[in-house]
């Protein structure tokens, strides 16, 4: 019998918070019977593992490379990891993750793989003993690559829109995480000005709105608001479930910390410096516990309801700027203008001590020095649907049906507005 070759094996976990052991275990179980075998594992927030080779998160760039040379991919059941691995020409093996083992919030995964396997876009498999039986069938083949990334253009257009608004990429040096919660913040007028007019976005499938999530913490924390489905913050299903989620509750968050880092970025010196390309050690530090907290709520809000875009309201480009440094949160930015003008008095009215108008009229700019894909719009066009050529994908092609998403979107509204 003719010797078997080495292979190589990839295994991606994705940026989901919650671990995946039993997938790492398979690796490091594999690499230990195979040691020819070159077996890397994307850990995420997963342990590292101890024979295979770990990575806990890749540059785009790196993990096209990995991918790429791969004889065979296996991942786990996230959107980004699926598309990433088909892009590369590959049909991957998909283990998604078991709610019930602790490995993710709900079954959104498992529909998903499901669904994707219907359709021949990936090779689902249930169990860890049917992943050993799948590559050792493969070893001996052609592994998982089922042709170059150009022969795959057709069949990933379900797949391959996962999950973006632009075109565009973020650019090498800030680049997001694969599977980082997508986020456009629609900024230059006051959150209260768009009202209903937020039916373009609402309709599009995947699509959640949370409206101004720079005030939850007083508008909804401290004030409990009322929220769009009907009730108050502390009573809303979703925005309990999101806190335990994202914080283990929303009582657990510590808001003195919260508005202490927002008042000392808000300074007008902090709002310049965070829109460079360098900051100092002490300004970092600060960017990154602040955007921590917004990092947490919205993968959370991501995994509870299955979006695969979230949209918030901003008065100003701030928070967008500031998680832009957040390589976990994919920030994408629409600034809408009073109909053609920048709208300076209008939109820049500043806010707890925030400096709105000079900053508001550097937020093209800032997005451009943080390569946020942005697009600017007046607001005749936004309320008509318009998006300056950003694309909000409604198809029923997308990975997301709309049954997924809550019909009645969870807009935070203001105290007064009850």
């Amino acid at each position: 019998m003719k010797a078997r070759s080495a292979i190589s094996i990839s295994v991606l976990l994705g940026t989901d918070h919650h671990p995946f052991s039993r997938l790492v275990t398979w690796a490091d179980t594999w690499a230990a019977a195979h040691p020819a075998d070159s077996v890397t594992v994307q850990y995420g927030h997963s342990f590292a593992p101890s024979v295979a080779v770990g990575h806990s998160f890749l540059s785009p760039r790196d993990l096209d490379e990995v991918v790429g040379s791969s004889d065979i991919v296996i991942t786990h059941g996230g959107p980004a990891s699926i598309s990433s691995a088909r892009a590369a020409g590959h049909l991957p093996l998909v283990l998604a993750r078991d709610p019930r083992l602790g490995e993710h919030v709900d079954d959104h995964q498992q529909r998903f793989a499901r669904w994707s396997g219907e359709r021949s876009l990936i090779n689902c498999v249930d169990s860890v003993p049917e992943l050993d039986r799948r590559v050792d069938e493969l070893q001996n083949l052609d592994g998982t690559r089922i042709g170059s990334p150009a022969q795959n253009t057709v069949s990933d257009d379900a797949v391959g829109r996962i999950p973006r608004l632009l075109a565009k990429a973020r650019a090498a040096a800030d680049w997001s995480s694969p599977g980082a919660p997508v986020a456009l913040h629609v900024t230059g007028l006051p959150p209260s000005a768009f009202g209903p007019q937020l039916s373009a976005l609402k309709a599009a499938d995947g699509v959640l709105v949370l409206g101004d999530v720079g005030s939850v913490w007083e508008e909804g924390i401290v004030a409990d608001s009322l929220c769009s489905c009907g009730v108050s913050f502390s009573e809303c299903d979703f925005w309990i479930r999101t806190g335990e989620t994202a914080f283990g509750g929303w009582d657990k968050v510590d808001l003195d910390r919260v508005n202490g880092l927002r008042k000392s970025l808000q300074t007008t010196r902090n709002l310049a410096l965070s829109a460079l390309p360098f900051q100092t050690p002490a300004l970092r530090r600060k960017i990154s516990a602040y955007t921590g907290y917004y990092q947490a709520m919205y993968q959370a809000a991501r995994d509870i309801t299955g979006a695969r875009m979230l949209v918030c309201l901003d008065r100003d480009s701030a928070l967008a700027i500031a998680l832009s440094h957040n390589r976990e949160i994919d920030v994408r930015m629409l600034r809408v203008t009073a109909n053609g003008r920048e709208s300076g008095t209008d939109a820049g009215t500043p806010r707890n001590g925030e400096k709105g108008p000079l900053f508001a009229s550097l937020d093209p700019e800032a997005a451009r020095m943080r390569h946020i894909p942005h697009g600017t719009v007046t607001y005749s066009e936004f309320v008509d649907g318009k998006t300056g050529g950003m694309r909000i994908d409604s198809s029923t092609s997308d990975v997301t049906s709309a049954s997924t998403v809550p019909q009645s979107q969870h807009l935070l509204l203001r105290r007064a507005s009850r």
